[in-house]
């Protein structure tokens, strides 16, 4: 049960957040209705609803729905849910989750490229450390991974003395992305990054909202 409700938190999840108001309240109404000692216990058709019904409640992960919720419905802009097959030309990044899991918020590319790069690293360090060496994970004139920050036009610490370039467009860091993800064989499907587009596109700035 609990799958079913994650899909149905993935595809609408302001349909779950009506459904679970409705078991809310009627899990409040149940409770009254007890408490008026009509008789010595309730039917068993009743009782059999109201176990159906609290399996059903407890099976919706309210905090992660709240969340979800937040990022599809905070603003008057269009939102998406994508991948790294994506063009993230004028668009902006406001949250990424990996295998379905909790979302985490984000205020632009950078910062996503930063965790996964950490994510990557705690993964596997001996596969990220091999990106120094590697002339198709750095540029032509210069590096994009190195132990040497003054290497790099923004670098980023990762850890054990790695640094990384920051200094991408959202594009590059998809590409950039995407070569780490077949790099560690791990299908870039489980990645899911929320976005909102603005509808000014031709114009290239976004919206206050």
């Amino acid at each position: 049960m609990e799958n079913f409700f994650k899909r149905l938190l993935s595809l609408n999840p302001q349909l779950l957040f009506e459904l679970l108001k409705i078991l809310e309240a009627q899990k409040v109404v149940f409770m009254e209705i007890e408490n008026m000692k009509i008789s010595n216990k309730f039917p068993k058709e009743l009782c059999d609803y109201i176990e159906i019904s609290n399996k059903i409640l407890n099976s919706i992960e309210t905090e992660n729905l709240q969340m979800t919720l937040k990022f599809y419905n905070k603003n008057k802009v269009v939102k998406e849910k994508v991948n790294l097959n994506f063009d993230f030309t004028y668009t902006k990044p406001q949250g990424y989750r990996l295998y379905r899991g909790e979302i985490k918020e984000i205020h632009s590319y950078k910062d996503l490229y930063i965790e996964l790069c950490k994510y990557f690293y705690q993964k596997n360090q001996k596969i990220f450390k091999s990106f120094i060496d590697k002339t198709d994970f750095n540029g032509r004139t210069r590096p994009y991974f190195s132990k040497k920050s003054e290497k790099l036009i923004n670098p980023e610490y990762i850890g054990d003395q790695i640094f990384i370039e920051t200094s991408f467009s959202a594009n590059k860091i998809r590409d950039m992305l995407i070569k780490i993800f077949k790099t560690y064989n791990v299908n870039y499907s489980i990645l899911e990054i929320f976005i909102k587009q603005d509808r000014k596109d031709k114009y290239g700035y976004y919206e206050n909202k």
